[in-house]
């Protein structure tokens, strides 16, 4: 089975949300139209023949370029007013921008004023030529003259009054009003700010003729502010109280409609996209979305989120859970810093855990130190806000209320965060933040395909499927997933599954650790067990049989050690075909050591292999079967004896190694054979070097030995005889 194509689920067209000004009234969402018809009405009303300059201060984004095209629908109905957008952004140096303003002022009042006799326009285009310079109007700017000369400036002031009197008598008899729009001033930069103004000084004089200017009125008072008196943000406003006679702060949106706008734009993506969610994921997610409340400021803002949706969702659409992508993307959007934080710190957020409920914890000083760094990141927010992000965070991150207040979270829960595809666990994290399916990640477009195959397919489909997923997300990983959907199948689908592991076991061989329980061979019998107890109990044996043939000894005694009954867990087999299972690894186990001893062969699992012997063993087999490995060389019973000694796995050593005897050593040994005849065997071993010494027992721990065995057998082994004749005494 390939690894689906994310983009065969994707709709045929993404529509990217141009953050374009409305240009009608209808389409006004923060009940903005009547600020917009005001100013209309100033400007219609006034009956002042000298030039007005009104600013409009808001920040970027939150809807100036729309007042505007407000204001200018407002105002077409008024045939006596002139209306001209001119653009500051195409201009690179001052003579350019002074030019091109005139010239869009000369063609506009051409257009407008047919019927008039003399051309306005032409009469324009002289005057400006003979403008000085507008460096003149810049303090310190050296050689003034020659700038003025460069420019060709030949008419003395008196003629140039005289032009511009003959252009106002023009607009005065034709009852003419002009409009000038200058948007986005705020975003040039501070050379460009600094000769836009430049411009309306010198300009805005002409009667009639009324400046709207839209900008942040603090970004655009930082840029002037070098220009004047200390330089700085201060000097900047006071310059625009100068140059702005009607400064005009753009009304601030009500927080409610602003909201409504957000949804109503993820409801435009939702449905673009094709994504249904489940009306409690949407409640989820309007439960906290409440949080980003306080960041979204302006309509541009609801716009940006909105249009980034519209990228991730669909790379993520079937691999994610998507109110978690929603708001996770609303974290990167409003809390940037706070994303950061996450993306970088995932272990304070998902507190990694094994199916046996064991925390995999920071070192402790890490963890003091990560979560001072998450306070430390909290600091630049309000406490309303702080409060507000924890509260996300609970709900987004489960481990994470673990970690931050020491709140205890059920393991139980961790299997349904997976299925679910949530942030929170750790096999999904990472692709919120790569936007992809890693490498070694299971896409979960794969998964649900290989669900379908195990439930329709024939075990041959099946096997192929198991080794693409083994290939994709290696054997750990595939236990893992494994887990999640184990409960969902059916018998028969469990049966091909199980069939497919085991086929595979060669590829869940690891060397085992401290936690000997927590190696792969252990985990995937775990599970096989999980899954047996799927099929009807009459089933059951036929198909470890059928396991018995296909994998070793050890893996099946793996299996049989998941097999007891634990409190609430159903049985794997009932008490005679439990026997005929442990017969049937047995019996392969003296089949493959064939000459030699078990010990010999199978080395650690020898013990386990005389406990499962001995559920059936009802002539005394397991005694002959010892006597005759032992009484063939004496050396045998060395072997023997080392591997009841307890296996030892600790920090301090590289590997396991063999600890002390102790008396409940020699009473695990005595319910297979009998203990004199291992202490004949063992003192003969020992007379051939120290054959007069008397038995000393020495704890040697991880430095233990054959020969120290063999004394502190034979030391227990006297203790325990001089006890037993006491007691008969």
């Amino acid at each position: 089975m390939k690894e689906k194509d994310n983009s065969e689920s994707q709709p045929d067209s993404i529509n990217i949300n141009p953050d374009y000004p409305i240009n009608a009234f209808d389409q006004d969402k923060f009940q903005r139209g009547n600020f917009a018809k005001g100013i209309a009405r100033i400007i219609n009303s006034g009956s002042s023949e000298k030039s007005t300059v009104l600013g409009i201060y808001g920040e970027w984004g939150s809807g100036k370029t729309s007042i505007l095209k407000l204001i200018s629908v407002a105002l077409k109905e008024q045939d006596e007013v002139v209306q001209i957008y001119f653009n500051p952004w195409r201009f690179h140096d001052e003579k350019e921008l002074l030019l091109s303003f005139f010239f869009t002022l000369a063609d506009s009042l051409d257009e407008s004023l047919k019927k008039n006799k003399e051309k306005v326009g032409n009469l324009i285009k002289e005057y400006s030529g003979f403008l000085k310079p507008l460096s003149w109007f810049v303090p310190d700017v050296a050689n003034p003259e020659q700038v003025a000369n460069a420019l060709g400036s030949k008419l003395s002031e008196v003629q140039l009054e005289t032009l511009k009197n003959r252009i106002e008598t023009i607009l005065k008899n034709n009852g003419k009003k002009i409009v000038i729009y200058i948007d986005d001033i705020d975003r040039l930069n501070r050379v460009e700010i600094q000769s836009v103004f430049k411009l309306v000084k010198l300009t805005g004089n002409f009667a009639n003729t009324h400046y709207i200017l839209a900008f942040d009125d603090k970004l655009v008072a930082q840029s002037l502010g070098p220009m004047f008196g200390e330089g700085n943000s201060q000097a900047g406003f006071n310059f625009l109280e100068k140059i702005i006679q009607t400064p005009i702060k753009l009304p601030q949106v009500q927080r409610s409609d602003l909201m409504s706008y957000c949804v109503e734009k993820l409801n435009d993506v939702m449905e673009n996209l094709e994504i249904d969610i489940s009306e409690d994921e949407a409640r989820r997610y309007l439960h906290v979305f409440w949080v980003f409340e306080y960041r979204l400021t302006t309509p541009r803002m609801a716009v940006r989120y909105a249009n980034t949706l519209r990228i991730v969702c669909p790379m993520l659409k079937d691999e994610v859970n998507i109110v978690d992508l929603l708001l996770i993307e609303a974290v990167r959007i409003f809390y940037p810093d706070l994303y950061s934080f996450i993306a970088n710190e995932p272990s304070f957020f998902l507190k990694r855990r094994s199916d046996l409920g064991m925390i995999y914890e920071l070192p402790k000083g890490d963890e003091v130190s990560i979560k001072k760094l998450f306070d430390d990141c909290l600091q630049q927010y309000t406490s309303k806000e702080q409060n507000g992000i924890k509260e996300l965070l609970h709900k987004l991150f489960p481990m994470f209320h673990e970690a931050y207040n020491k709140i205890h979270y059920p393991d139980i829960k961790m299997k349904e965060l997976t299925k679910e595809m949530r942030i929170s666990s750790p096999e999904h994290f990472n692709r919120y933040f790569s936007y992809t399916v890693l490498k070694g990640e299971v896409p979960n477009s794969f998964l649900k395909e290989f669900l379908q195959t195990l439930e329709k397919e024939n075990q041959k489909k099946v096997d192929a499927d198991f080794s693409e997923f083994l290939k994709i997300a290696g054997a750990d990983s595939v236990l893992s997933r494994v887990r999640v959907f184990q409960d969902e199948l059916s018998g028969p689908a469990s049966k091909k599954l199980i069939i497919s592991i085991a086929k595979n076991f060669k590829k869940f061989i690891s060397k085992k650790g401290f936690l000997s329980f927590t190696s792969l061979y252990s985990q995937v019998a775990t599970d096989l067990s999980h899954l047996i107890r799927k099929l009807d109990s009459d089933k059951r044996f036929q198909l470890i049989k059928q396991l018995s043939k296909i994998t070793n000894v050890e893996f099946m005694l793996e299996v049989y050690k998941c097999s007891y009954t634990d409190d609430g867990v159903e049985s794997l087999l009932e008490e005679e075909p439990m026997k005929d299972f442990a017969k049937l690894i047995v019996d392969k186990a003296l089949d493959l050591s064939s000459r030699k001893c078990l010990w010999d062969t199978f080395g650690v699992e020898t013990t386990w292999l005389l406990k499962l012997w001995s559920t059936y063993d009802k002539e005394g087999q397991i005694k002959l079967y010892l006597k005759s490995c032992i009484d063939e060389s004496s050396e045998e019973a060395k072997g023997f004896l080392k591997h009841f000694a307890p296996l030892i796995h600790s920090t301090s050593a590289p590997n396991a190694y063999r600890g002390d005897l102790e008396m409940s050593t020699l009473n695990h040994i005595e319910k297979y054979i009998e203990l004199k005849y291992i202490y004949n065997k063992l003192k003969k071993l020992r007379k051939e070097k120290t054959p007069n010494q008397k038995a000393e027992y020495k704890r040697l721990h991880k430095k233990q030995n054959e020969s120290n065995m063999i004394e502190q057998f034979i030391f227990l082994y006297k203790e325990k005889l001089d006890k037993h004749k006491k007691e008969q005494s």
